[in-house]
């Protein structure tokens, strides 16, 4: 009798099971509830408590808010620092590990300053969102009484301190000195607290940094924003000109090109997905990228620590950006790599 029990449950299991869903097919989860029920590993390409860390933990911070699921995030600063770049690219294209990092460094750097970076197209990368902006700048001597490129051109021989050769900053000085036509040096080894201090000393006019850098000395008095290394004004200083501002009409088509150059090297925490995201996920992605970008508490939070808050790219936008950067003829790029190469010595 219990041989006979026991058969027949087997036979009626799989009735039960398969019986059920008789008449129906199920449902596939949508973006949003794909993402309201699976966990996103958010890596953070740069090391602890970093600027890119804080990045990474503030916005995951608000994911839930915004999606109903959950976002946990993973520090790597392994493999010359781009260990993390690569855990993004060889993820399963399921929407499901997501990346952000230093832009520049990572994703610029390689192609316009032959630094090292990752083996892989950046491009075919799902591009997701970027925010953060920190413009370079080119800060003087407050007590310097020049306020246009006139006035800096005829006060006679410059000197201005910088980094390293390969640095953001100093490309971005030898540029100004460029389309300025200054009679100009450069004096390379400084750290960046340093810059400051060798204004006061004497020994500099100035120098090029990040805004969020440069701005610490403009509050102690020491320097003063000279004018911004973009095409066009930034939110830091509204009312301080662009370089192509101050230039009037006389840039040639290469200086131009070299603006674009520096304008590419502009910090900020670049966010993306491996290559072959499903376009719904990465629509949602986008999506909810916006919308935590306009959240009260981030905004709040983000403001911390870039005081002065410029309008987030969307995932379209990053992925035009970063297309025509990567995009650069290699004669450009050599252009203004020449460029700098005759000032470093």
């Amino acid at each position: 009798m219990k041989k006979l029990a026991v058969v027949v449950l087997v036979f009626l299991v799989p009735f039960v099971v398969f019986g059920s869903g008789q008449g129906r097919s199920a449902e596939p989860e949508n973006a949003e509830e794909f993402y309201a029920n699976h966990n996103v590993t958010l890596i953070a390409n740069g090391g602890v408590g970093g600027g890119t860390d804080f990045a990474a933990r503030l916005f995951a911070s608000y994911w839930s808010e915004v999606t109903g699921g959950a976002m946990v995030v993973k520090v790597m600063s392994g493999g010359g620092g781009i260990e993390g770049l690569n855990t993004v690219y060889r993820a399963e294209p399921d929407g499901l590990t997501i990346g952000t990092t230093h832009h520049p460094s990572d994703m610029t750097g390689p192609k316009l300053l032959g630094t090292p970076g990752p083996k892989f197209d950046t491009r075919e990368l799902s591009w997701i969102g970027f925010f953060g902006f920190d413009p370079n700048y080119i800060w003087i001597d407050a007590k310097a009484p020049q306020v246009n490129a006139e006035e800096l051109k005829n006060a006679g021989k410059l000197v201005f301190g910088a980094l390293s050769p390969a640095s953001t900053g100093t490309i971005a000085t030898i540029v100004a000195i460029d389309i300025f036509d200054l009679d100009a040096d450069v004096i390379f080894g400084y750290e960046a607290p340093e810059l400051g201090l060798a204004v006061r000393r004497g020994e500099i006019i100035g120098y090029t940094l990040e805004a969020s850098s440069g701005g610490v000395e403009v509050e102690k008095g020491f320097v003063k924003p000279f004018c911004s290394m973009t095409f066009k004004r930034t939110a830091w200083y509204p009312d301080v000109p662009s370089i192509a501002e101050l230039a009037g009409n006389n840039l040639t088509a290469d200086q131009e090109d070299m603006i674009r150059f520096v304008e590419a090297l502009v910090s900020g925490k670049s966010f993306f997905g491996p290559p072959g995201v499903p376009a719904d996920k990465l629509e949602y992605l986008r999506r909810s990228f916006d919308k935590i970008m306009k959240e009260p508490g981030f905004l709040k939070q983000a403001k911390v620590r870039w005081a002065i808050w410029q309008t987030p790219m969307t995932g379209e936008q990053l992925e035009n950006d970063v297309r025509t950067v990567l995009s650069m003829p290699d004669e450009k790029i050599e252009a203004t790599r020449n460029l700098v190469n005759k000032y470093i010595k």
